[in-house]
């Protein structure tokens, strides 16, 4: 069973490009712990 921060965190992926030198790096991604709609504040990544 999920604990109360469990249920109310979600993650997400973001996916950026970096540029070096007028050219495109790969794609990096990244998992980010959103914060809950209750606004307490906890993010983590």
């Amino acid at each position: 069973m999920e604990s109360e921060w469990q249920q109310k965190s979600r993650k997400d992926v973001v996916v950026y490009f970096l540029c070096k030198d007028r050219h495109l790096e790969p794609a990096q991604f990244i998992e980010v712990a959103l914060a809950s709609s209750e606004g307490n504040g906890r993010a983590s990544m």
